[in-house]
């Protein structure tokens, strides 16, 4: 104790020096080079819930849990394909929608349905369940099974969607801690005048889909219209209407993948 307290400055806080003693030690085992060499996380420094000191061995810890925890086509030549998933995750976004809950939930529930549909062949009942599993994981006030049974219009029995959520808990062997794309999100959205661990090379792909994406939509090429309606309302900016989605940008990014 003597020699905490001679540590102190009068204030009763750390002295700058032994301050930085204290501190992780994310700066020195990453390989991060700051372009303006300023530091994107001084401002919330003070919050400790943000856990500032660890903020980039978590992220670190993130990326590495991406590898290898998906195959991207693994719906090919299977009796559930990329129309079905894509049908099924249009309706559980108005779920998300009418029943406000969190982005996490819903990201969650799509992470968890994708994970297990590489091992069975069963659609709805795996996304209501997923979806119960993940309110429970995300939300302070999960839906009841009940609102879940409701939901689908009693098409199943509390016995079968528990029966559901075990096979899917034991398949995916409990681990519900998947990195979710707000996760990197909110981070690239805080730091992007900074740097990212993402290339041009590994992202542009990405970017050439969502663009041709974008155009089936606008064109009015899918029924599913579930994300742009959510995104069309003023709580969120009505991003899904902005001129810039029309842009030649957009459409010279997706003629390369586009198929007509």
């Amino acid at each position: 104790c003597a020699m905490i307290k001679r540590r102190l400055a009068p204030t009763g806080r750390l002295r700058p020096r032994e301050d930085k003693l204290f501190g992780a030690f994310s700066d020195v085992l990453l390989d991060v080079e700051h372009a303006d060499k300023e530091d994107e996380d001084v401002e919330d420094d003070t919050n400790l819930n943000l856990c500032v000191s660890y903020v980039k061995d978590i992220y670190k810890y993130l990326g590495e849990l991406e590898v290898g925890k998906s195959r991207p086509k693994y719906l090919a030549g299977r009796e559930i394909d990329g129309n079905m998933r894509a049908l099924l995750v249009d309706w559980l976004v108005q779920i998300q929608m009418k029943c406000m809950l969190l982005q996490e939930t819903l990201y969650m529930t799509v992470a968890i349905i994708d994970r297990f549909l590489q091992v069975s062949k069963t659609l709805q009942l795996v996304g209501i369940s997923a979806m119960f599993i993940a309110s429970k994981y995300e939300e302070v006030y999960p839906m009841s099974i009940g609102d879940f049974i409701c939901i689908t219009g009693d098409a199943y029995t509390k016995f079968q969607v528990h029966h559901m959520e075990r096979k899917i808990l034991k398949a995916l062997d409990f681990c519900l801690g998947h990195p979710l794309p707000p996760h990197f999100l909110r981070r690239i959205a805080k730091i992007a005048k900074h740097y990212t661990s993402y290339t041009e090379s590994d992202l542009f792909p990405v970017m050439q889909h969502m663009a041709k994406n974008i155009i089936i939509v606008n064109e009015g090429g899918t029924h599913y219209s579930a994300i742009k309606n959510k995104y069309a309302m003023s709580t969120n900016s009505k991003i899904s209407t902005a001129e810039e989605l029309n842009s030649s940008i957009i459409w010279d990014l997706a003629l390369p993948v586009v198929k007509y």
